[in-house]
């Protein structure tokens, strides 16, 4: 890599044939041997693949356990907008939230109109009138 660098900038600053060829040179010469490492490594993945590939295993785990943490939630706003991050209380304002989006307790004092009336009121006033013949 130095002596690729150092090249470069004697490249740069006198651009001449012969240290173009040996900048050239220099840039194949790493090219090939990061294709030879890169097709090592392909090949033992490809090993591993087909070693472990219909077995739960620690590859399986580990892939699964980056998915879970991916989508852990870790804090979250509450209703006076404050930002919790103790799970209990995430586990608890997720209960409250759900708990009050559905419940459909007939006997509950909410005083909002419930689903059924809220579709008869908007299909009684969605339906055309008839006018009235004498």
């Amino acid at each position: 890599m130095t002596e690729l660098r150092r090249l470069e900038t004697e490249h740069k600053k006198d651009p001449n044939p012969t240290t173009l060829t040996k900048l050239t040179a220099a840039r194949n010469l790493l090219k090939t041997l990061t294709q030879a490492d890169t097709a090592k490594v392909l090949m033992w993945l490809k090993q591993k693949y087909y070693e472990k590939g219909n077995k739960a295993d620690t590859m399986l785990a580990r892939r699964l356990k980056k998915r879970t943490e991916a989508k852990r939630i870790t804090s979250i706003r509450t209703n006076n907008g404050t930002l919790t991050d103790c799970p209990a209380s995430i586990g608890k304002i997720f209960q409250d939230y759900y708990t009050d989006l559905y419940n459909h307790d007939h006997r509950s004092q909410d005083t909002r109109p419930t689903l059924s009336a809220r579709i008869e009121t908007f299909l009684k006033d969605a339906t055309p009138k008839r006018p009235k013949r004498y």
